[in-house]
C-alpha cells in the first residue's frame, strides 16, 4: 500500500497540475472579456444579449465504425451577445459583426468498450464578421470572418459504468466564417454560414486519471462546420431564433504518450461530428 507522504505527494502533483491548467482558462477568459468590452465600446448600438437552450451531440467513428458518443443531458444552455444589424447597414459600406457566447450543459458519455458516465460540458465561442451591403441586392448582405471555439469535458476523476477512469479533455478550433445574412423582411431574418476549418487542437490531459500518464497534444488538420440561423423579430426589442450546427472533423495527427516513463503508446483524436440544435431569446439595446 501507499504510504501517508506518498499519497499526499500525489495529491499535491494532481491538484497543482489543475491549478496550472485553469490558470490558462483564467487568461484566455480574461482576454475574451477585454475584447468584448472593446467591441461594445466601438458599437454603442444594436446589440442583442441572448439566450438559447438545445440539443447536443458528438460522436467519434473509427474505421467508419461506431467508437464513443457524448449527448445533452437534457440539454445545454448558452448566454451570449451579438451583433447582427444588417439593416442599418448602408449601400457599398463595410461593417465589423460578432457572436460572442458561453455554453453549459451536462452530457452522457457512452462506448461500447467503456461503458457510460455523465460529466460537465463547457464552451466558448466567438466570431467576427466582416459584412458588406450590395447596392442591387438589399436584401443580402455576405461576410467573411475569423472564428475560435473552446470546448471542456470535465471527466477527470470520475469513473464509468464499467469501471474506466475519466480524464479532462479540451479542444479548440480556428476557422473562417463564409456567409450571408437574409432577410426576407423587417421581422424575418435568416444568417447561413460555412465554417472553413483552419486548425483544431485536442488536449487529452490523461493525468487527471493517473498521474502516470503523460498528457497528449494532437493536432486536427481538415474539416468543416455549417451554421444556420432563422431569426424572427415581432418587436424591436425582442428577438426569436432557431439554430443548427454541424461540426464535421477528419481524423487527427498522431501524437506519442507514455505511462509510468516505460509503456510508450500512440494516440490520434478519431474522426468525429457534432450536431447542435435549438431555441432561444435575444433582447435588443
Amino acid at each position: 500500500s501507499l504510504t501517508h507522504q506518498t499519497k499526499f505527494g500525489l495529491w499535491f502533483k494532481l491538484t497543482y497540475n489543475r491549478f496550472m491548467k485553469n490558470m490558462k482558462y483564467i487568461y484566455k477568459t480574461a482576454f475574451f472579456v477585454l475584447l468584448l468590452q472593446s467591441t461594445i465600446q466601438v458599437y454603442a448600438n444594436s446589440q442583442e444579449i441572448t439566450f438559447d437552450v438545445g440539443y447536443y451531440k458528438y460522436e467519434e467513428t473509427v474505421d467508419g465504425d461506431y467508437f464513443m458518443s457524448d449527448e445533452s443531458s437534457p440539454a445545454i444552455i448558452s448566454l451570449g451577445i451579438r451583433k447582427w444589424d444588417t439593416e442599418n447597414i448602408e449601400n457599398r459600406n463595410l461593417k465589423w459583426l460578432y457572436t460572442f457566447e458561453g455554453t453549459f450543459g451536462n452530457v452522457n458519455y457512452e462506448s461500447p468498450g467503456s461503458g457510460t458516465m455523465n460529466t460537465n460540458y463547457y464552451k466558448a465561442r466567438l466570431e467576427n464578421y466582416l459584412s458588406y451591403k450590395f447596392e442591387k441586392y438589399e436584401k443580402v448582405t455576405p461576410f467573411i470572418g475569423l472564428a475560435y471555439r473552446w470546448l471542456y469535458d470535465d471527466s477527470g476523476g470520475k469513473t464509468s459504468s464499467k469501471g474506466h477512469l475519466g480524464y479532462d479533455r479540451q479542444s479548440e478550433y480556428y476557422y473562417a466564417p463564409l456567409g450571408i445574412f437574409y432577410d426576407y423582411s423587417s421581422k424575418l431574418n435568416l444568417k447561413a454560414q460555412y465554417n472553413l476549418f483552419l486548425k483544431g487542437t485536442q488536449n487529452s490531459y490523461l493525468s487527471t486519471a493517473s498521474t502516470a500518464y503523460t498528457d497528449l497534444v494532437n493536432d486536427q488538420n481538415s474539416g468543416f462546420g455549417i451554421d444556420l440561423t432563422l431569426n424572427f423579430k415581432p418587436n424591436e426589442k425582442n428577438n426569436v431564433f432557431f439554430y443548427y450546427r454541424y461540426w464535421d472533423i477528419n481524423k487527427s495527427e498522431t501524437t506519442t504518450g507514455t505511462y509510468a516513463d516505460i509503456l510508450v503508446f500512440d494516440a490520434y483524436e478519431p474522426k468525429n461530428t457534432t450536431i447542435e440544435y435549438g431555441i432561444g431569446y435575444s433582447w435588443i439595446f
